[in-house]
Order: C-alpha cells, then structure tokens, then sequence
C-alpha cells in the first residue's frame, strides 16, 4: 500500500513537467521572430511505474508514478530546410546575375538617345546628307562630330564594362571574407555544441545558430555538410573540407596568371582554385568571366566590323581637292592601327604594352616600402629608352619608397607604372606603343630590373628585339576618328570618281547603306 507522501510525489512531478513545457512554449512565443529559430517541444513521459510487494496485494499490478519531461526536441524538418537553402542559394545567384544585367542594359541605354542604335542611327544619316552634298563643309564636320560621337561612345560603353566587371571582382573580396567569417563560427559552435551534449543535455538553440550560418554560407557557395556521432558538423565546398569540427581552411584571392587585375579564389593552404558550384559567388564569377565579356566581345566585334568596313570604301573614294589641284583619297575615316599587332620592332603603332614582373616582392611589400627594404642596389637601368640613376642615398634606409620611384618612372618615361598588392609584382604599361623595352639589360649597374621587373608571361623581358603590344581584343576602348579627318574634313571621301564630278556623293552613300549591312565578323 502506497504512502500519502506517494501520491504527493506524483503530483509535484506532474506540476514540475508541466511548469517546463509552459516555460518552452513561452520561449517559442519570445523567439518568434529570431531569424533560424526552430520551434521546440517538451516530450513528456510516463516515469517508471512502482510494484507494491506483498503476498497480500490487492490487484496483481503496477501503480504509475507520474510524468516527466524526458528531452526538449527541436520541431525541424531537414527534407524542407535543404529545400529551403537550394532554393535560396539559387535565389541569390539570380538576384546578383539580375542586377548586373540590369546594370549592363543602363550602360547600352537601350532604348534610348543616349543608346547606341541612336548612334550609329546619327552617324549613318550624317553620311547620307554628306552624299545628297558632298561639297558642304558644314555637313561634313557634322559627320566629322558624329564621327567622333560615335567614338566616344564606344570607348565609354567598354569602359564602363570594364569598370562593372572590376567592381564584381571586387565584390569577391567581402563574399570571401563572409565566407571565412562563417566558417569560423561554425566551428566554434561545434566544439560548444560537442561540449553541452557530451553530458547528455540538448543544444537545441546553439544548433540553431549552427544552422542558421549554415544556411548563410550555402547563399553565398554551394556546400554539403555530415554530421559526426558528436554533433559537430563537417562543411565542404566543392568536394574538400571547409569546416572539420573546430578546425577550419580558409579561402582567399589570388592575382590571376591570365589577367592579374583579376582574383582567382583559391584554398589558402596549396593555392588550389576552389570549385564554387552554385550561389553568389558563383554569379559574380560567372558576371566577371562570362556575362560581362561576351559584351565586350560582341562591342569589340562590332567596333572591328565597323572600323573594316567604313575604312574599306573609304580609302578607296576621293575626298574634296587638296592645294595642288588633286583630290584626296587613299585616307582611313576611324584610325586602324588597333586592328594591328606584332612582336618585332618593324610593327606599325599598337595601342597598349604591357608588362608584368615575375619576381614575386617580399610578402608585406607596400608602395611605402624603400628600396632599402627591397635590398636594390644603386647603380642605372633603362625604362623603355629612359636612363634612370639611382644615388647611394636613395637606396639608404631613408631613401625613397618604391612608390615614389615608380612615380618618377612612369612621369620620365611616359608609362604607368603602379604595383599590384595582390600578386605582389610590378606592373608597367604604354599607351599607343610600338614597343615597350623594360627588362634588365647587361650594361645595368642597379639590380631594381633584375629584381622587381624580370619577365612576361609570353617572353623574357630584354630579349633582344622582343617588343610587347596587344590584339584588337579592347578595340571598343580604342575606336577614334582618324587624325587626318579631324584636322581636315576635305579629306572625307565622298566621291568615287577621282574627276571630280560636281556632286558625286555615291561613295559615302555606299558607306551609309552600310547600316543595313552584315559588319559584325
């Protein structure tokens, strides 16, 4: 037979488990706006039932002896919450895709009259007034200004480009940097999760968190996770291990082999490139790698065809007549030479040489770091013809700083000559160059060449007629209307009779019935 003190017993157990489970759904009802927050619920048990021994029982059974509060169970459904984060990894590979192809359709301006088909529009009328009266000076330096209009558009459509498709590399830098940050909050979570459960309590609201970074993460990456016997968790990303229960990799940038003002992003222990897969990551990539140059591709095309074409019927009409009685022909309208390229010092001017050092600079090097730092020595070495000195006290240990040298370099010898923090190498560029003579030569006394400036890619620097320019692959940048036009508009070859017959205008009529012409390659 029980005591009273039995039946109390079961009562206060049943207050005690009761109280709980009101104390977890008040702390359901606080929580109803925390962002990852999975509803929890208190799973009450019967305790184990006590036997009355005794020959003299009454009834052959077990009295129950009340309830308890057995565990506290998070309500989550992982088939819906993996649903969920593809869902919203793929939302946000889309939104940022959507916003650059947003902004690429404000750049072209189309439709519009700031818009490129209005353009060429402006341009292809100017040559047919030209051809209704070709001896109009007035016409003829409007389509001289359309010309040049449609020009500068160009140059500033591509640049633009260019511009977006530097800000979504940029954009790397912050997802990266989340990325990181993200890991290393998991992994702290895991090793406090581990430590609460070990001694058979529920971490049900840092599992949350947990997961609630997760989720983070698969936005920004495409990921898998495995959870251990221990509750921690195991974060991959492409295949090799992000987070291993407390311990992370981490993932950083890297200056791009084939364009160094671009990143690669790459496992920060072998410098691997990492497999993104999916999210915004993977949009801003494909943005900076994909989107973005196939506009420029189909521009530069565009410019290529257009700079072809006018300059082929061009060069073959007759333009107004010069001082000696002779009409002018033989002249290109849009300036060519960036359709030409050569690595021999007989090439015609290209418009853009570059080159890049292959000696990587000490890890910490700054534009304000001396050259005493660098260890160059003082002594000559020549820049693209310029000799340039350098005095004891300059590579003293107050001398100057590389950056300041560069400043003087690239003002003496009319380049740009900057440094690349990333890929830690000196970078020196020429505009319209027929060649660019940077390498170390024999008759250098400084080391700062042999040691800051040693190499290209394609060639070695300071081999003997090695000159270094580009392809027409930036031709939209570098459209213009040929000098010889601006300085004089009588040049602009209307005519295709060398006679010159009053009012023959048939040859920039040709040139404007070029607007319902094929002239993209």
């Amino acid at each position: 037979m029980s005591s009273t003190f039995f039946g109390l017993e079961l009562g206060l157990r049943a207050l005690r488990s009761y109280q709980l489970a009101q104390d977890v759904t008040a702390h359901n009802i606080a929580n109803a706006s925390t962002p990852g927050y999975s509803r929890q619920r208190a799973v009450i048990t019967a305790t184990e039932p006590y036997p009355f021994p005794g020959v003299n029982r009454l009834i052959p059974a077990q009295v129950g002896s009340g309830v308890e509060v057995k565990t506290i169970e998070r309500i989550r459904d992982e088939f819906i919450n993996n649903a969920l984060q593809g869902e919203s990894q793929a939302l946000k590979q889309w939104e940022s895709t959507r916003d650059t192809l947003r902004q690429i359709e404000g750049i072209l301006a189309e439709p519009g009259e700031t818009g490129l088909n209005n353009i060429l529009d402006q341009f292809w009328a100017g040559w047919q007034e030209v051809s209704k009266k070709p001896e109009s000076l007035s016409l003829r330096e409007n389509l001289k200004e359309q010309g040049i209009k449609l020009a500068s558009s160009l140059n500033y459509y591509y640049q633009r480009l260019v511009a977006l498709q530097l800000d979504n590399n940029e954009r790397i830098l912050p997802v990266l940097n989340d990325i990181n940050s993200y890991a290393n909050q998991i992994a702290s979570l895991n090793k406090q999760i581990s430590a609460v459960e070990s001694v058979g309590d529920q971490a049900n609201d840092l599992r949350d968190k947990r997961d609630l970074l997760v989720s983070k993460l698969a936005e920004l990456v495409n990921l898998s996770t495995q959870e251990a016997k221990n509750g921690q968790i195991n974060v991959y990303i492409g295949g090799r291990i992000l987070v291993q229960e407390d311990k992370t990799l981490k993932i950083e940038v890297k200056s791009s082999t084939q364009n160094p003002q671009l990143y690669d992003v790459v496992w920060a222990a072998d410098e691997f490139k990492v497999v993104v897969g999916a999210g915004e990551l993977s949009a801003l990539l494909s943005n900076r790698d994909t989107i973005i140059p196939y506009y420029l591709e189909q521009l530069n095309q565009l410019t290529k065809g257009l700079i072809t074409e006018v300059n082929a019927l061009h060069s073959q009409g007759y333009g107004l007549l010069d001082s000696a009685g002779a009409p002018y022909t033989g002249y290109n309208f849009f300036d060519d030479q960036i359709l030409k390229t050569s690595n021999t010092n007989t090439s015609a001017p290209t418009f853009r040489a570059t080159v890049i050092g292959t000696v990587q600079l000490p890890e910490g090097t700054t534009t304000n770091t001396t050259l005493n730092q660098l260890g160059v020595t003082e002594g000559d070495f020549t820049v693209n013809g310029v000799l340039f000195t350098l005095a004891a006290p300059d590579v003293a240990p107050a001398g100057i700083t590389l950056g300041e040298l560069l400043l003087q370099i690239a003002y003496d010898a009319k380049v740009e000559a900057t440094y690349n923090s990333v890929s830690r190498r000196i970078v020196i560029t020429k505009e319209k160059a027929t060649s660019l003579d940077i390498g170390a030569q024999p008759a250098d006394t400084s080391n700062f060449l042999s040691s800051a400036v040693s190499g290209l890619a394609t060639a070695p620097v300071g081999q003997a007629g090695a000159h270094y320019s580009v392809t027409s692959s930036d031709a939209g940048a570098r459209i213009e209307v040929s000098r010889w036009i601006v300085d004089d508009v009588n040049k602009i070859a209307a005519s295709h009779t060398a006679g010159g017959v009053p009012g023959d205008g048939s040859n920039a009529l040709s040139i404007a019935q070029l607007k319902q012409a094929k002239i993209m390659g």
